[in-house]
Parts: C-alpha cells; structure tokens; sequence
C-alpha cells in the first residue's frame, strides 16, 4: 500500500508537471504572437496616421480627419496593450515622446489650415523640414521600440524553451522514477501472492488427507519453506519442557554440510551472542554471520559460523504443555530473501507446522488408547484378535507355521483376594514386561481378558 500510493503520488506530479508545462507553453506562445502583432499594429498605425495627415492637407475632405482621429485612438489603446505585455515598453516610448507630439501637434494643425481653406499651407507644413525631421526622429524611436519587442518576444521564447526542456528532463524522471516504484511494488506484489499460494499449499498438506508419513510430509515442507526464503538449511527442532531435543527435522540443500548438534542449540535461542539482533525472546536474527567476530558470538553462532552460515532466522514458539518448538532457516550463500521484517510471516509457517505435529501427536495418542490396554501397555483384546486375523491370513498363502501362546497366571484370583487389587495390578505389569522382554520385536503380546 504505501508502494501503491508512492506510485499514485507520482502519477498525479506527472500528470501535473505535464499539464503546468503545456499550459504556460501555450500561454508563452500567446503572449509571443501577441507581440509580434503589437509590433506590427504600432508600424501600420504610424503609417496610416501620416497618410491620412497629409492625406487631409491635400484634398481638404474632413473624412481624412475622421479617419485620423480614429486611429490615433486605435494606436493609444494598442501602446496601452503593449505596455501591458511588454512592461520594457514605456521607457523607450518616453524617449520618443518628444518627436510623436510634436508630430501631433504639426498634424491637428494642418487639419485646422485643411478646414480653412488654405490646403497649400496645410501641404507645406507636412512635407516641410521641420516635419521630416521630427519623423524621422519618431521613426527611429518607433524601430527601436519594434525591436526591443522583437527582442522580447525572443528572450520569452528562450525561457520558456528551457523551462520546457526543464520539465520534459523533470517528467522523464518522475516517469523513470514511477516505473520503477511501480515496477517494485509489482514484484513485491508477486512475490507477496506466491508466498499466499506456498502458506496454502502448506496448509493443505497438513489439513487435507494424509499423504504420507509425518516425517515425509515435513521434509517436504521444509524444502518448500527453504525455497521461499531462499535459504540452504531449514529445520524444525523439539525440545521438552527441560530444554532436551525430542524431535529434529532438518533440511539442507545439495553439496552442503549437515548442521551439527552445537550449531542446532542457536535455533533454540540459547546463548545467541552479541552479534545476534534483538529481535525478542521468540526469535532469532543474524543478517550476517561472517562479519561478526568470534568474540562477539556464542558457541552456537561460532558452529554456524564454521559451516559457512552468513544469515540466520528463527521462530521459537513455547507450547501450553511447556514444550518448544522451534523453526530455523539459514543460508550460506547471497542474502536470504527474509530478513527480521518476515519474523511474523516465519512465525504464521511454524504454527502451521507445529499445530500439524500436534494434531499427528493427538492421532497417535488416540491410537494407543484404542489399541493399547491400558494397565500394562500390551495390545489389548480389540488389537490382538485383528493381528491374529493378519497372521493366520499370513499362514494360509504362505503355507508357514505360526505359533500362538494362551498363558494364565497362576492363583492369581489369590493374589487379588489376599493381597487387594492393586498388588494383582502391579503382578500382571511385571509379568508383562518379563515377557516383552523375551519376545521379538515382531512378535504380539496382548491381554484378552482378567
């Protein structure tokens, strides 16, 4: 989730970037055309104005006067708009103010000589020295105020230009940046939904029907659960409620050592050493074994460490009835894809073993009651009579012998009535361990009544 939303952020300052840059680059391109027609409004203008002028002096016809009237209007309000877009304007503008009224002042003049009467006056006047002089004074100023818009409108360009560049080289790296959390978060994402499929294929070894032995099934599991991790050892250890081992499965990868009773002791958590990190008193965690001194380890973590082990992980997991289990992974290769950050994912996959080990505990002890008598531990009657079963089945398709012993104790209904029962309990238990101690191993001794 917060890779996802890392990945959204980055989208929407994209998508803004992208958009800001488009709009400021639209209106850059505005404003540029913008001037570049003020500029050549301010020339047209300027020409229409002293046509129109002399225009007027030579015919003595008022709507030239009208006409010039007009555009004068027409040339305040396009300065206006150019002082607006172009705030360099009004310098240059002041600079020729001088020469524009005294233009102005000519030219209403000779409109007045114009209404008059006295044309020649009026021609005299606009074509005069004075007049030349004055415009070509305005002309100059009025190229150089074209220019400097031009120049303008070029620096705009050039700006925006590289502000555009700018954010291309900005968005391409927030897109390089958004493919690769989002590149990232998919990996995270696969890896996290292929590590839901081993948990449930985990889960269906042990839930579903039986499909081999407890061992078996274990083994397997453990290689599953060393894959996942990308480990080289995964064990599973079982120790009562005194610290001794009862159980031991251990997995390893092809081509290395076996694990050594001192190096199993660190997956109990016993004496881990300084160079383990503090992870609590469930776990176990060493990122890497061979960087650590031997100084700074315990005895277990010094055998690990012999092995080649650099990354080590484990769950301890203390039951009601005081025993432990506890689920260890090692590599001595590259870094193990879980680190301490998985401890609670480890800890879900060994209470799915552990509770699977108990659940097979509960069966076998189910098993023994209904198999086993329970005062002196010999198969009782139920289990007696189904191996004879077996056994003579045995002895007609293979045509061999087989022998079959009925055995009473002596005055034992005596012992009962002398001495009490439980004296009679304590004869038929000593009797059986004497026989159990002469039968084979394939033999059957059961009680069938008394």
């Amino acid at each position: 989730l917060p890779l996802l939303a890392v990945g959204a952020l980055l989208f929407f300052l994209l998508f803004g970037l992208s958009y800001k840059s488009f709009q400021d680059y639209r209106r850059t391109e505005t404003r540029i055309l913008e001037l570049s027609r003020l500029a050549d409004a301010i020339r047209y203008l300027d020409e229409v104005l002293t046509m129109s002028a002399r225009m007027g002096a030579l015919t003595g016809d008022r709507a030239w006067e009208s006409r010039y009237d007009k555009y004068v209007v027409e040339l305040d309000r396009v300065l206006a708009e150019g002082e607006r877009l172009f705030p360099g304007m009004k310098p240059a503008l002041e600079e020729t103010s001088g020469a524009n009224q005294r233009l102005v002042e000519m030219e209403r003049q000779s409109f007045e000589l114009s209404r008059r009467g006295d044309s020649a006056a009026a021609t005299k006047l606009l074509m005069g020295n004075d007049y030349e002089s004055n415009k070509r004074l305005y002309a100059v100023g009025q190229e150089r105020l074209c220019a400097d818009i031009v120049r303008y409108g070029e620096a705009l360009n050039g700006s925006m230009n590289l502000r555009l560049w700018l954010a291309l080289a900005l968005a391409g790296l927030l897109f390089l940046l958004l493919v690769l959390v989002l590149g990232y978060a998919f990996r995270l994402i696969d890896y996290r939904l292929r590590l839901e499929q081993s948990l449930g294929a985990i889960a269906s070894e042990f839930v579903g029907p039986e499909s081999g032995e407890m061992a078996v099934r274990l083994d397997r599991e453990l290689k599953r659960i060393a894959a996942m991790a990308r480990a080289s050892y995964c064990c599973l250890r079982r120790l009562d409620a005194s610290g001794h081992q009862t159980a031991c499965h251990v997995w390893y990868a092809p081509g290395r050592p076996p694990l050594s009773e001192s190096s199993l002791a660190f997956f109990a958590g016993r004496d881990p050493g300084a160079a383990f990190s503090d992870v609590g008193a469930d776990a176990v965690y060493c990122p890497d074994l061979q960087k650590a001194a031997d100084a700074s380890l315990g005895a277990a973590g010094v055998a690990l460490k012999g092995l080649g082990v650099r990354a080590v992980l484990g769950s301890i997991l203390v039951r009601r009835t005081g025993s432990v289990f506890v689920l260890g992974l090692a590599s001595d290769g590259s870094r193990m894809a879980w680190d301490d950050r998985d401890l609670p994912l480890l800890r879900t996959v060994a209470e799915l073993l552990v509770r699977a080990v108990e659940a097979e505990d509960k069966e076998e002890e189910l098993r023994q009651l209904a198999t086993t008598d329970a005062l002196t531990g010999v198969a009782n009657r139920r289990r007696f009579i189904g191996r004879l079963a077996d056994e003579l089945l045995r002895c007609r398709r293979t045509r061999h012998a087989a022998a079959l012993l009925l055995i009473d104790v002596d005055m034992f209904k005596q012992v009962n009535d002398s001495h009490g029962h439980a004296v009679g309990d304590q004869v038929l238990r000593r009797f059986c361990e004497i026989a159990r101690g002469v039968l084979r191993d394939i033999d059957t001794l059961g009680r069938v009544g008394g």
